[in-house]
């Protein structure tokens, strides 16, 4: 949107001698704001072009000289340019519209195709009326796809408008990597439609503040598929670098940030390494970081430790770390009951609020984000995201738990709540368990497949030594499918390299090192439901003293493949102890007597209620020790020379993944655990190394070295 100039022109005439000509006033050829759309505490240049005056004032600001004025507001202003001499006085008006810091971002994927079809009433969003005030009070930006090219101007226009109104950024996710000898049809290579999108923007209307790339280092280094690049970091940055240039060609204040998948299990083994150098990368190579990092987290796998360390990878380097809250299902329903849980399972269960909390969805579901009183729309998920907060306080476990249920900030006590207590064994206990889910059969259903995975797609990799029995499939009335070994491996299949495959009466044992991976499927069963509930049982045993890494799945399938998965991750199975009900003040009690003799983590979950957010808390009931880090000392290194010092931790749950900062130029602490490289300047440097372990919770231990380099 362009900057008006207002001119307002009030000039004293004087006459000398009684024949003087009398005095000019001075005039105001140009006055703007760069650029009139900007985040709080964003730089604005105010420029102007003055003949004649012999002073200049700002409103807010005072008395200025030269040609342009740096200035940083946080409310929308509108500034007011007095150019005065001994003729009078002229004005000029530059307005700025302020939005506020990108905290909560809006991404509903617009109307596709069918059988996509996405968020049907899209538009309907920036209508002046739509039923979401309240979760439109709580967006501060929206993020739109690159089908931005295809949408009428008219609705543009409308949705350009309907933000500014709101006073929520637009965003744009956007593959920046240039297709070359590599690159085409993957995911993250579009920049050569950057120019033209940016363009199409301003012209309706439009002031893009957020570029969030999608994934450009994944696919364009990580990714080993058809057509792949393998680029490396420094590759990565020039490429991207073509479309944000030409973007900011338009918009020179852009804002740019990315998204990654975390964790990337079953790529590479080294990929949060690979993640930290694209980042530094991109500071070296540009002069400046990205402004945020946003995850793409795999929800139905292990992601707790992966998340983890990432988090300590971009905020240890100034960057805003944020996590995309998406859900899954067969149904509207289901995908707004799978992101609320999903939000409420990284907030609650050993992750952190993140500083950007970002809403979105893609093709399937939900159909509609409208009205957000409808509890299957995508604004009623927002919504339920911001109830009050509640708190969870524990004292330390005896013969029973007692704790206190509390709103969080004004510390009322929450009372007849439920408290669901559960006992978790930390580790496999060689006790076959029910691994559970239940779910909508989805439309268009012609047969299943089950099957497992370990170090393969699910998130999560290491050692694991289970033993599986059987598969049910139950949907009621309509029917139900099992699957099982008595047959030996008779319409089985099995890939991978793992140690042990073997059948043991009518149970499968699998074990193999975290180097090793393994897959089953069972042949696709006719199962015609579809619309129908199920529920999804799967029975199982983690060897004592083991983990999981790994995940047992049902596929829905039609006569073209895959139409969508039910995924249950291999770990230690809850024991339920009780659900007491909170007294007046918010107490609870709950006795242990059932509680695994084994070690364990013992849960407390509230809920939430229709206008109290869930809460949790946690203690470790164990003799074993918690994560610690073991490596006392750095050995000195030389500069210029090779340099390996291996780090070690203990306790905890393995795998572990390490983090660090302030090593000499040169150096890297690998997420494996190791410093290496070749130092080149030489000093004593104070390094910082963090080791999150694979537990939930996650463990943290953190040290601090000195190494110097001669």
């Amino acid at each position: 949107m362009r900057p008006f100039v207002f001119l307002a022109l009030a000039a004293t005439v004087t006459a000398c001698g009684g024949g003087g000509a009398p005095a000019i006033p001075p005039a105001i050829n140009s006055f703007s704001a760069s650029p009139t759309d900007a985040v709080t505490g964003h730089r604005v240049t105010l420029s102007w072009s003055v003949s004649g005056a012999t002073s200049l004032i700002i409103s807010g600001i005072g008395s200025v000289s030269g040609t342009h004025e740096d200035v940083n507001p946080t409310a929308d202003t509108d500034y007011l340019l007095t150019a005065s001499n001994s003729g009078g006085s002229v004005t000029a008006h530059a307005q700025v519209t302020v939005y506020p810091p990108p905290v909560v971002w809006f991404a509903p994927f617009p109307f596709n195709t069918t059988p996509d079809p996405g968020v049907v009433d899209f538009f309907s969003l920036f209508n002046a009326n739509a039923p979401w005030p309240v979760a439109a009070s709580h967006i501060q930006v929206f993020k739109l796809y690159e089908q931005v090219m295809s949408f009428p101007d008219a609705s543009l226009n409308t949705l350009f408008a309907d933000l500014r109104r709101r006073h929520i950024a637009l965003a744009l996710e956007f593959g920046p990597l240039l297709v070359g000898t590599c690159g085409g049809g993957i995911e993250g290579f579009r920049g050569d439609r950057g120019l033209q999108t940016a363009q199409r923007i301003r012209d309706l209307g439009g002031a893009l503040q957020y570029v969030a790339f999608d994934e450009p280092y994944y696919f364009g280094a990580l990714y080993d598929g058809p057509n792949a690049c393998r680029y490396t970091p420094d590759q990565v940055v020039q490429n991207a670098m073509q479309s944000v240039n030409a973007l900011r060609s338009v918009f020179p204040d852009l804002v740019v940030g990315d998204i990654e998948v975390v964790p990337a299990v079953g790529v590479t083994p080294d990929w949060l390494d690979q993640y930290q150098q694209w980042l530094d990368a991109w500071t070296r190579i540009t002069g400046s970081p990205l402004a945020f990092l946003h995850v793409d987290v795999p929800i139905d796998g292990d992601w707790r430790g992966g998340v983890e360390a990432m988090r300590h990878a971009v905020q240890g380097r100034n960057l805003l770390f944020g996590v995309i809250y998406v859900g899954e299902g067969n149904s509207d329903a289901e995908w707004v009951a799978s992101a609320e849980q999903f939000a409420s399972d990284y907030e609650n269960k050993g992750g952190t609020v993140p500083d950007q909390k970002i809403f979105q969805s893609w093709i399937h579901y939900p159909t509609h984000a409208l009205p957000e009183t409808d509890p299957t729309t995508f604004t009623y998920a927002i919504d339920r995201y911001f109830r009050t907060r509640t708190q969870l306080t524990l004292e330390p476990p005896g013969s029973s738990l007692q704790g206190q249920l509390l709103t969080a900030g004004a510390g009322a006590p929450v009372t007849g709540a439920a408290i669901d207590v559960t006992a978790t064994p930390l580790f496999g206990t060689g006790q076959l368990d029910t691994f559970a889910s239940t779910g909508t059969v989805p439309t268009g259903t012609q047969t299943v497949t089950f099957g497992a995975r370990v170090n393969l797609e699910c998130a999560g990799s290491g050692p694991s030594d289970l033993t599986l029995s059987d598969f049910t499939l139950d949907a009621g009335a309509t029917g139900a499918l099992t699957a099982d070994f008595t047959n030996q491996l008779v319409d089985w299949g099995t890939w991978g390299t793992a140690d042990t495959v073997a059948i043991n009466g009518n149970l499968l044992h699998v074990a193999l090192t975290s180097s090793e991976y393994f897959g089953l499927n069972h042949v696709p069963q006719p199962f015609a439901a579809e619309g129908a509930a199920y529920q999804l049982r799967i029975r199982a045993a983690l060897a004592p003293g083991s983990s999981g890494n790994g995940c047992l799945i049902a596929v829905f399938q039609n006569a073209t493949g895959e139409i969508s998965r039910q995924s249950l991750f291999l770990q230690p199975q809850p024991i339920a102890l009780g659900a007491p009900p909170t007294a007046n003040d918010g107490t609870f009690a709950q006795g242990l007597s059932a509680a695994p003799t084994v070690d364990y983590g013992l849960w407390a979950l509230y809920p939430g209620s229709a206008t109290l957010w869930p809460s949790a808390a946690f203690a470790r009931v164990a003799q074993s020790p918690l994560v610690s880090v073991a490596t006392m000392a750095l050995p000195a290194a030389t500069a210029g020379k090779a340099y390996s010092a291996p780090l070690t931790a203990s306790g905890g749950r393995a795998p572990y993944l390490w983090v660090g900062s302030g090593l000499p130029p040169g150096l890297a602490l690998l997420s494996a655990g190791s410093v290496a490289g070749t130092p080149t300047t030489k000093g004593t440097y104070s390094v910082n190394a963090i080791v999150i372990d694979d537990a939930t919770p996650s463990g943290v231990a953190q040290r601090q070295w000195s190494l110097t380099v001669q």
